[in-house]
């Protein structure tokens, strides 16, 4: 959006970068993930109890009675954590002891039981956050970056009205 400044401490291209490397190596929408970021930071904006410096990219760690949320060492392990939450969220099998790469989410086990969230419909309502049109917030911000990238935006997929988690 105009205007807008990020405050990232990796630059915006480097950032999108990590977010579909990580997510393709844990087959989990990098793309989606990216725009949930957008949402969760106000365009890289933070401004919250969530600093950039945190490099904490989906406000794990953050709720309404916390004082601060999550701190990473490194944007790649602050972009790998939320990979890493969103696929327990959306897999059944999830074990962190088998990931695609080093377990950098300390927060893994607190998503029970594991895939009960395969949609991004299905986000909110206390799945990842507690408001109930969150999945729409998150898609709402993924539309608006096809569009401005000149892709349409894809029809539904298998039994869900969204985007799977998961690729």
């Amino acid at each position: 959006s105009p205007g807008i400044v990020s405050k990232s401490p990796p630059p915006v291209p480097e950032l999108a970068a990590r977010f579909i490397d990580e997510g393709a190596a844990q087959g989990v929408r990098g793309d989606l993930a990216f725009a949930q970021s957008m949402l969760e930071t106000g365009y890289l904006r933070f401004g919250g109890i969530v600093k950039p410096s945190d490099l904490n990219f989906s406000g794990l760690g953050a709720c309404d009675s916390c004082p601060r949320g999550l701190a990473f060492p490194s944007a790649e392990l602050g972009v790998r954590a939320q990979i890493q939450h969103l696929y327990a969220y959306a897999a059944p099998g999830a074990d962190p002891a088998v990931l695609a790469r080093p377990l950098a989410d300390v927060r893994f086990t607190a998503v029970r039981p594991y895939g009960k969230a395969p949609l991004w419909e299905q986000m909110g309502n206390g799945n990842w956050a507690t408001g109930a049109n969150y999945a729409e917030k998150v898609l709402g911000v993924w539309h608006a970056m096809l569009a401005f990238a000149g892709i349409p935006v894809p029809g539904p997929q298998g039994a869900g009205a969204t985007p799977n988690l998961t690729i």
